[in-house]
């Protein structure tokens, strides 16, 4: 074998090493990963809420949700074509019919119908592991028209809702709707 053959040869192995160096330097980290309720990035996974492990195959236990924040997001139609009546909004959250356990401290003077209004709760609403295992757990959010200071507001509106149905599937938001009104709510999760 001549001396050229041979440097050839030496060049073309190092060329083929250098070659499948880069080509298993290009690997996909996630390509042998498997996210069952994530996404897998460089090669482990990120679990979406309420999961955990290597392949976020565990369910969390829920120790509470909190309500960050309730956005009326549609109005009755009524509002704003009945001129001869001040609308000015705000919400009271109730366990079952009567059991006040939030007022919101903001009412929205002279709302305008095709606006959306937050109202972002000025203390922490918790529901704890026991209102979210019980399916006959029931609130309600009722949208009250102050008509007067220091006087409890005229019903507008309101929709059932239960912390179990909120915590199905840790949304990060949920959408509740009447046949007058849809609220929007906010949620956090606290995990064991």
């Amino acid at each position: 074998m001549s001396h050229k053959a041979s440097r050839f040869q030496i060049i073309s192995f190092l060329s083929l090493l250098l070659i499948l160096n880069f080509f298993s330097a290009c690997k996909d980290p996630c390509e042998d990963v498997e996210c069952f309720r994530g996404t897998c990035v460089d090669g482990e996974c990120e679990c979406l809420t309420g999961y955990t492990g290597d392949e976020c195959r565990e369910r969390l236990t829920t120790k509470r949700l909190k309500i960050d924040n309730i956005r009326l997001t549609e109005m009755p139609n009524y509002i704003g074509s009945d001129t001869t009546i001040d609308w000015n909004l705000y919400i009271v959250v109730t366990r079952a019919f009567l059991d006040t356990i939030y007022i919101h401290p903001t009412t929205y003077m002279d709302v305008d119908p095709s606006k959306d209004y937050d109202f972002i709760p000025n203390e922490d609403i918790y529901f704890d592991s026991l209102n979210i295992t019980s399916q006959f757990e029931k609130y309600r959010i009722y949208l009250l028209n102050e008509t007067e200071r220091g006087r409890p507001g005229d019903f507008v509106s309101g929709t059932w809702f239960s912390p179990g149905e909120l915590a199905k599937n840790y949304p990060q938001s949920i959408v509740l709707s009447t046949n007058s009104s849809t609220f929007a709510i906010d949620i956090t999760y606290i995990f064991e």
